[in-house]
């Protein structure tokens, strides 16, 4: 069933957009408590001296978070206004953005409104709004505009979401190389606090008690270190399978899907790779490449070859098999001193105020991932009944 061009515009841009700006909101102001008056301008900060101490990866940080704002906002912008005022007034919005949030921090404890954040992030919108205008004039961009580059509307949205997203979440130290939805830590804190004040209401000493068995019960539930070669593979192998058939459902036959794919995977790699260096010293970059990440980067390649040959809805419901089998093997991978020493030092790194929004997003991520597939199974599947009737 092949994906048409449209002359229309594509909502992708906005969803996107909209998309990345929550998720930069809720990351910015994490963890969202501990309000309080300052007893000063908000904007403040805007008079006071220049941070004497600082750190060009706080700098690049502060860069890199805003390059999205300036990129999609210059094609919104550019439908209502020439490129050049389109290219002004997308970073200009961006800085304003930035300039509100820095804003805000000011009223959080621990948190410290800085103009030199303000003034990176502006920076990093213009250089985002400067490749964008840059490349609106290419024929070859003009060819590969948004709605003849991936499905149309909201499922090609959030499927380039869904890929967005997934990148994001291997920065954070991930259990499984690509992998993603590591519930067990989650689930021994929903049941603390359901079961919490059930037993305290009982007996107060049942409470600690509990808390404890439920700890030692969710330990039990990772498997033993001797598998982890093994479960690493074969969570590696899923999670590069799945990514490469939601990339053949997300863009149309036409499209390099096959150089989109490696293009994914090289990009997940680089993060964990920067990840590491950042955390663990230089000369770690590529400790996270281990036999069993080697062994399920080759699987995975090989196993995405033969079921990419499958029908549409068979890849589809492969991807969903293969996305639950990555979450499963995430949540029962064995402790190792790898990922528990990279978990020790991200809580002091340069992310640390994202943690929130990257870990819950690698919690919703599977489930996601698994409904956009249900939906298009859904689609396809309507789409061939009309088809057998006859319908218009």
């Amino acid at each position: 069933m092949p994906v048409e061009p449209s002359n229309r515009h594509s909502r992708i841009p906005e969803v996107l957009l909209g998309a990345y700006l929550l998720a930069l909101v809720y990351g910015t102001l994490y963890p969202w408590t501990g309000w309080r008056a300052i007893g000063q301008p908000a904007l403040g900060f805007l008079l006071e001296p220049w941070p004497r101490w600082w750190t060009w990866l706080d700098v690049l940080v502060n860069v890199a978070v805003y390059v999205p704002l300036g990129a999609f906002g210059v094609p919104l912008l550019r439908r209502k206004m020439r490129l050049p005022a389109a290219l002004l007034a997308a970073v200009a919005l961006a800085s304003a953005t930035s300039l509100g949030l820095e804003g805000l921090q000011s009223f959080m404890p621990g948190r410290v409104a800085s103009r030199l954040d303000w003034v990176a992030n502006t920076g990093g919108a213009l250089a985002g709004a400067l490749v964008a205008a840059a490349l609106a004039p290419l024929p070859v961009w003009q060819r590969m505009r948004w709605q003849r580059a991936s499905l149309h509307g909201i499922a090609g949205a959030s499927g380039l979401a869904l890929l967005a997203s997934w990148l994001a979440i291997q920065l954070p130290p991930q259990r499984v190389p690509f992998g993603n939805g590591d519930f067990v830590e989650p689930l021994v804190t929903a049941l603390g606090l359901a079961l919490g004040p059930l037993l305290a209401a009982i007996d107060p000493a049942l409470a600690g008690d509990a808390g404890a068995w439920i700890a030692q019960e969710a330990t039990g539930l990772r498997l033993d270190i001797d598998h982890i070669v093994l479960v690493e593979a074969c969570g590696t192998a899923a999670a590069v399978a799945a990514i490469g058939l939601l990339v053949r459902e997300i863009y149309p036959a036409r499209a390099p899907r096959g150089l989109i794919t490696a293009g994914l995977v090289l990009s997940a790699a680089a993060a964990r790779s920067a990840s590491a260096e950042l955390l663990l010293g230089p000369g770690q970059a590529f400790a996270w490449l281990s036999a069993g990440a080697q062994g399920g980067l080759v699987t995975g390649v090989v196993l995405l070859a033969i079921l990419a040959s499958g029908r549409r809805r068979a890849r589809l419901r492969w991807a969903i098999a293969a996305i639950a089998l990555t979450a499963l093997l995430t949540s029962v991978f064995p402790e190792d001193p790898y990922h528990a020493s990279m978990l020790q030092r991200w809580d002091r790194g340069a992310w640390r105020n994202f943690d929130g929004l990257l870990e819950g997003t690698a919690l919703v991520w599977p489930f996601a991932a698994i409904l956009w597939c249900a939906l298009r199974l859904r689609a396809l599947q309507r789409a061939a009944n009309s088809f057998h009737r006859g319908d218009p």
